[in-house]
């Protein structure tokens, strides 16, 4: 994953512009998904923010709006947002819609910063021992559909393999692990386990095979997780 600050954030009233440097990204055609991470301040908990592609507004020409004032907030929540623009990150990296940035409808809340997030495709996890007969691997999973999937992780060459998950989400997900002999087809575990928001489950394979990963999924669209991959050098 790799992370981008904006070049600039333009408030007004109830929104703001969110203008990114796409043309950093030379490598936009692995990109898999893309998320505008919020840190954001308010007393209206539970308003959706919606963000979209700025096709037609011109902050520099409409001048009737007001600029975005520090509100007083007198018991304010404070959290971080996570906002799907996968769809809007491609329209944008690959031309086909003109960079004016993107609008980001925040209502009577107060943007206090935001990143992009980036999140590549990922190939099988090879580990490597260097000073340590010890591997640690942490990866970032995102889908916006109700299904993902780990990177295959090699596990030919290590004597124990555990791996987390965390659910970063806002509803429920489900985890197993599926092992697979060439990192292509694979058998999934009938054991699967709930994983609900916020909280870590811990998984061990159940039987040894040159290749698992972790397979995720939901009743629900929208899947966002940290895994981790840890391991102990065979001798």
């Amino acid at each position: 994953m790799k992370n981008a600050v904006p070049i600039s954030i333009k408030k007004f009233d109830t929104f703001g512009i969110v203008y990114f440097n796409i043309e950093n990204f030379f490598d936009s055609e692995n990109v898999e998904s893309a998320y505008l991470s919020l840190e954001v301040c308010g007393n209206t908990d539970g308003e959706e923010i919606q963000c979209y592609l700025n096709d037609d507004f011109n902050s520099w020409v409409k001048r009737d709006l007001t600029m975005k004032k520090s509100n007083d907030f007198k018991t304010p929540w404070r959290k971080e947002v996570l906002l799907d623009i996968s769809e809007n990150y491609h329209l944008l990296a690959s031309g086909i819609k003109e960079n004016n940035g993107m609008i980001v409808a925040y209502g009577n809340n107060q943007v206090i910063s935001s990143q992009l997030l980036i999140c590549y495709k990922k190939d099988i996890i090879v580990p490597k021992f260097l000073c340590e007969p010890y591997f640690d691997k942490k990866l970032y999973i995102s889908s916006r559909q109700k299904e993902a999937f780990s990177p295959y992780f090699l596990m030919a060459t290590v004597k124990m393999l555990t791996i987390w998950v965390e659910n970063l989400g806002e509803h429920p997900i489900n985890v197993a692990l599926a092992n697979s002999p060439d990192a292509k087809k694979s058998a999934t575990s009938l054991q699967w386990t709930e994983v609900v928001p916020n909280e870590i489950i811990v998984l061990n394979p159940k039987y040894f095979s040159k290749y698992v990963r972790a397979i995720l999924n939901s009743s629900q669209k929208g899947i966002i997780a940290n895994v981790w991959f840890q391991s102990q050098l065979a001798r």
